[in-house]
């Protein structure tokens, strides 16, 4: 995958839909024929209780393997008693905030001009405490990877529940019979989520933000080859070869 530089780029899915996958196999990791694994049921939000979903374990952020072990630190700094001031929470969840978005500038001053930094969902695998898995400290890192000043190429991945369209009405469903929520209630609760979901795709579209979706609800193969056509559409310009030189990121 090419991506022309600066550039930033987002990759939405359920769990268990290939977002790593793909990751792996762009980045040379996993071979084009090699192993694939998807569970329907995992990644169209059916019950998690006995199921198996992709979840691969070489969760990583490409030459940069002391990052996920700075941001476990990091975050494991807000794991903050519960009784203490809003306050005070707030002013640690702002620290923390500010060390993690600290590194992601320092790992842009250490990219190669052939290097693209991958961020796999950074916040839930670090181990954050739910006092940062907020969506704000999503909002606030697309915001922070997007400055022209970051000066490097970035794949962001995200599966927040309430960007993912399939999960929300299952999730709804869910929730009526575990508690005990009125046929209305979980209309009104499923429309919030799908107006949010709606929100969240029209303020990346108005940042032009390079956005591959992969739907749960579709086939393997057809998720394929929207991967092929998002790769694709990477692909720089002579002039933007001519423009960025070596700042094209090849093989990211």
């Amino acid at each position: 995958m090419s991506l022309p530089l600066p550039r930033y780029v987002e990759v939405l899915g359920a769990p268990g839909v290939g977002k790593t996958t793909i990751l792996h196999a762009c980045a040379g990791a996993r071979r084009p024929d090699g192993p694939w694994a998807l569970d329907p049921e995992y990644a169209s939000g059916g019950p998690w209780d006995g199921v198996r979903g992709l979840k691969p374990r070489g969760r990583f952020v490409r030459d940069h393997p002391e990052f996920a072990a700075f941001l476990f630190r990091a975050l494991g700094r807000a794991a903050l008693d519960r009784d203490e001031p809003a306050a005070a929470r707030m002013f640690e969840r702002t620290q923390a905030l500010n060390h993690v978005f600290a590194k992601f500038e320092h790992a842009a001053e250490r990219l190669r001009p052939d290097q693209v930094l991958i961020v796999d969902e950074a916040f839930v695998k670090a181990g954050a405490p739910p006092l940062l898995n907020h969506r704000h400290s999503g909002e606030t890192l697309r915001e922070t990877l997007q400055r022209p000043e970051m000066g490097a190429a970035y794949v962001h991945v995200d599966a927040e529940a309430d960007l993912i369209q399939p999960r929300i009405v299952e999730r709804s469903k869910r929730a009526r019979s575990h508690r005990g929520l009125s046929e209305q209630q979980v209309v009104e609760r499923t429309r919030r989520s799908l107006d949010s979901w709606r929100r969240a795709v029209e303020r990346i579209r108005r940042a032009e933000v390079p956005t591959l979706v992969l739907d749960a609800a579709e086939p393997a193969e057809a998720n394929a080859e929207a991967l092929r056509r998002f790769v694709e559409g990477f692909a720089p310009s002579q002039d933007d070869t001519a423009d960025a030189g070596s700042g094209t990121a090849p093989e990211g």
